[in-house]
């Protein structure tokens, strides 16, 4: 029985962070373009992000880190 309400409990989860996570950018961008931001600037800012996130994954700086998700799920 608890391993039928872990399933059903993962995708409420997961979308509360999706939906908190997609709020939390919505509100900084606000902030972002309400305090004078150059628009350059914050693209500059989402491109450079990108790029890092991008080189952390191929360098396998975020294996421990799907490593950890992956164990979690499992038990």
């Amino acid at each position: 029985m608890n391993g039928l309400r872990h399933v059903r409990a993962r995708p409420w989860t997961l979308g509360g962070l999706v939906i908190g996570f997609v709020a939390g950018h919505v509100i900084l961008f606000y902030v972002l373009r309400h305090a004078g931001v150059p628009h350059a600037a914050v693209s500059g800012a989402v491109v450079l992000g990108i790029v890092l996130l991008m080189i952390a994954k191929h360098l396998g700086l975020l294996a421990g880190l799907f490593a950890f998700f992956r164990r979690r799920s499992r038990s």
